[in-house]
């Protein structure tokens, strides 16, 4: 799949359209708080949901040219004496 110009225009404007948004809430939620604490408990509550959703730990699909290699656990194959 190739980029245009166009695309990487709007893909730029949706992304900052998105952060300003998630800023702006942000900021009105740490508005009505008392106290810095609460402020990062409520945050917690929102982020951390959507970094474990958003593959960046656990990537639903191997990167080309991963699939290649051998999808054991190296630290047990060498316990087991075996040598490849």
């Amino acid at each position: 799949m190739r980029l245009s110009l166009l695309s990487v225009v709007e893909i730029s404007g949706i992304l900052f359209l998105i952060a300003f948004a998630l800023t702006t809430f942000g900021i009105f939620v740490a508005s009505r708080l008392q106290s810095m604490e609460g402020f990062q408990m409520i945050m917690n509550f929102l982020i951390v949901p959507l970094f474990f959703l958003s593959g960046a730990l656990f990537p639903p699909a191997r990167p080309g040219g991963l699939d290649e290699y051998p999808n054991e656990d190296r630290p047990a194959h060498l316990r087991s004496g075996r040598v490849t």
